[in-house]
């Protein structure tokens, strides 16, 4: 989800009456288009580290030498709504974005415990079309149905 993200596209929002002042003290005026693409929050090596772009599934685990339970709770709800990003948010998050995120769960935990996926070239890369929604094509991978125990 965080590597292949559902949405390409910049969730667009207009600035209010009275402009906004941005963090690093850039000043954006009223009515300006502006957003943000969910695919560059969630490549941020800032918040992800400078492997962003590599499926490392234990960087949500708890790291080496942090400080302790509150750093690492810190840093995982940062990732956690880097990730939400993509649902929008404030008055504009979707409205099925629990209901999406169940079916998900749903999904993957029945898909992967019925059947075991590999990727036939880790290395190799996918294509990926935008059109709003992000399409994924040529991903080589082999699928073979689990031994019901």
């Amino acid at each position: 989800f965080r590597i292949a993200p559902a949405l390409g596209l910049m969730l667009e929002r207009e600035v209010p009456e009275g402009g906004v002042e941005l963090p690093d003290g850039r000043f954006v005026p009223a009515r300006t288009k502006m957003g943000i693409n969910p695919c560059v929050v969630t490549r941020d090596r800032g918040l992800f580290g400078d492997d962003a772009d590599t499926f490392r599934p234990e960087r949500w685990l708890r790291v080496k030498g942090e400080e302790g339970e509150a750093e690492y709770t810190r840093r995982v709800r940062r990732m956690h709504e880097a990730t939400d990003f993509m649902y929008g948010h404030g008055t504009r998050v979707c409205m099925g974005k629990h209901l999406a995120k169940v079916e998900m769960y749903k999904l993957f935990a029945t898909l992967f415990a019925a059947y075991d996926i590999k990727l036939t070239d880790p290395d190799h890369e996918w294509k990926y079309h935008n059109s709003w929604f992000m399409y994924h094509s040529d991903i080589p991978c082999t699928i073979t149905r689990r031994n019901k125990a």
